[in-house]
């Protein structure tokens, strides 16, 4: 196994830990972003900082990030939808891409939209 395939591994099993708090109800929204944020942004820096592993930050917390993105977007609309149902209402069309807009606020801000 290649030393980036390690690292990587280990950040993949560090965020599945967070997703189930998150999915657990433990971390609200803002605490997941933050420990995502930490773990990405330290992992990048970790790989920057030992170059010789060969492999960019910016390469790792893309893809990590986006995969990250894609599962909470996924888990928002299910919430939607199931929270909808239970109300008898129209589920939240997240298709205007809000749901993005407010994991993208609290990743990169630390902070709810405005």
């Amino acid at each position: 196994m290649k030393c980036i395939d390690s690292i990587e591994g280990v950040v993949r099993c560090v965020l599945d830990g967070f997703k189930r708090r998150h999915a657990e109800g433990l971390d609200d929204d803002s605490q997941f972003a933050a420990n995502v944020r930490t773990i990405l942004e330290n992992s990048a820096r970790f790989l920057d900082e030992n170059q010789e592993i060969g492999v960019s930050g910016d390469l790792l917390r893309g893809i990590l990030l986006n995969e990250t993105r894609a599962w909470w977007l996924a888990r928002m609309e299910g919430l939607q939808k199931k929270d909808a149902g239970e109300e008898g209402r129209e589920p939240f069309q997240a298709d205007d891409g809000y749901n993005e807009f407010f994991f993208d606020s609290l990743y990169h801000r630390g902070t709810y939209p405005e």
